[in-house]
């Protein structure tokens, strides 16, 4: 709630309602910035909080290094059609782990789901 009250004060000839996209790291999500009055704005994960931290947090370690390429692609990916090739990729790879997770099935699956969000 802060950063959304210091861009506020910061910006008074541009109310909350008029802008169009924030940012930030994974802590925020479309809801919040809708309840903290960012009506008409698309929210969309910041790439630095992205690949230095959020990747960690949701695969582990090991994984997300492992994984790395593949998520990092699905996360630039100028099209869809780059996107689902990238996504594939990165499946096939999770699958040949030498002990694949169906828990790790399912958060790609989910991160691929939340694409709008940062791709």
């Amino acid at each position: 709630m802060f950063m959304c009250n210091f861009i506020l004060k910061n910006t008074p000839m541009q109310p909350a309602s008029s802008m169009n996209i924030v940012t930030g790291d994974g802590f925020l999500n479309q809801s919040m910035i809708e309840d903290f009055g960012f009506i008409n704005s698309k929210y969309l994960k910041d790439w630095f909080h992205l690949f230095d931290t959020v990747l960690k947090d949701l695969f582990g370690e090991d994984t997300s290094k492992f994984l790395k390429g593949g998520l990092v692609q699905m996360s630039k990916a100028p099209s869809r059609d780059y996107f689902d090739k990238a996504l594939d990729n990165t499946r096939i790879k999770l699958r040949n782990m030498l002990q694949p997770d169906a828990a790790l099935k399912e958060t790609l699956e989910c991160f691929a789901s939340e694409c709008d969000q940062y791709s």
